[in-house]
């Protein structure tokens, strides 16, 4: 497999653009940069090292590029298509190395759905990537990624933590709709039944259990010492019992006790609720984030 290949571009600076077709190569190179923040860098890690270890997870090859200047990325950028583009950087805005790597997705016609970054590092790649592609864009998402390094526990709350199984998948399937349906405004039930399937499968999926499945919340995108928690989601006529509170503090701990130094999760900043409960359980907020959308 080639391992890489190099775009050398003639700026005011000299960037070099690389695009990598091995994911085990990309990561060597960006790991030291990007887990100077690890946790706030978890999505680019997380997918990496799932491209690594589970590459017949993704239907398409992914992009994975950095510019460089001197040596030391100057941004990275991860996609695994359909979804949107992650980018990294250290400054808010590398301008000429988001330039770099906007030229060169424009000048191969690459039709991105949208972008994901630091707040002012998606508004600057999508303010850039508008003037030079016309194409409108809107926000899909205001997020904060929180780190946890020590679980508080919540008060008593009734039912216990379990993974979840294969008997529970027809209910899960419902709650993964649920879950997209509140978090983005539309779902696909295919692509529920298919993320259910796989968590249990992998044993990634967690359920409180209250006499029956109550809530969920799953684990994923680990990095060399944390691990993301993910999809949590309790039905609405089972809320404001407690019950994801429970779930995500139990689950946290499990990764700790696993070994991970710490945890991350994301919340819609639109989300009073989530923000809250997770705090009280000893999530601190990092970073901003903003999930942008491009137009047709």
């Amino acid at each position: 497999m080639m391992e890489s290949r190099s775009l050398s571009l003639e700026q005011r600076q000299t960037m070099r653009l690389t695009i990598y077709d091995n994911p085990q190569t990309f990561l060597d190179c960006v790991a030291p940069q990007l887990e100077r923040r690890e946790a706030e860098n978890n999505v680019i890690l997380g997918i990496a090292n799932r491209l690594i270890r589970s590459p017949g997870r993704f239907p398409q090859p992914a992009f994975l590029a950095t510019v460089e200047d001197g040596g030391e990325p100057l941004l990275v950028a991860l996609r695994t298509p359909p979804h949107r583009l992650v980018i990294s950087a250290e400054e808010d805005d590398p301008a000429e190395a988001v330039k770099t790597l906007i030229r060169h997705l424009a000048d191969a016609g690459e039709a991105l759905p949208g972008v994901m970054g630091t707040s002012a590092l998606a508004e600057a790649f999508a303010r850039r990537w508008a003037r030079r592609t016309g194409q409108p864009q809107r926000i899909a998402m205001r997020e904060r990624v929180f780190e946890l390094r020590r679980v508080i526990p919540p008060a008593a709350v009734p039912g216990r933590l379990r993974l979840a199984a294969p008997a529970d998948e027809e209910l899960l399937v419902e709650w993964f709709y649920g879950f997209e349906m509140d978090a983005f405004g539309a779902a696909d039930r295919a692509v529920a039944q298919k993320l259910a399937r796989l968590l249990v499968a992998d044993g990634d999926l967690y359920v409180w259990d209250d006499g029956g499945p109550v809530s969920m919340a799953a684990t994923g995108r680990r990095t060399r010492r944390g691990a993301a928690i993910g999809y949590v989601y309790t039905p609405p006529e089972l809320r404001r019992r407690g019950y994801a509170s429970a779930g995500v503090a139990a689950v946290s701990q499990e990764m700790l006790d696993a070994g991970y130094a710490f945890c991350t999760l994301f919340t819609d900043l639109a989300n009073a609720t989530s923000n809250k409960i997770y705090q009280a359980i000893g999530y601190r907020p990092l970073a901003d984030f903003l999930q942008i959308d491009f137009l047709a």
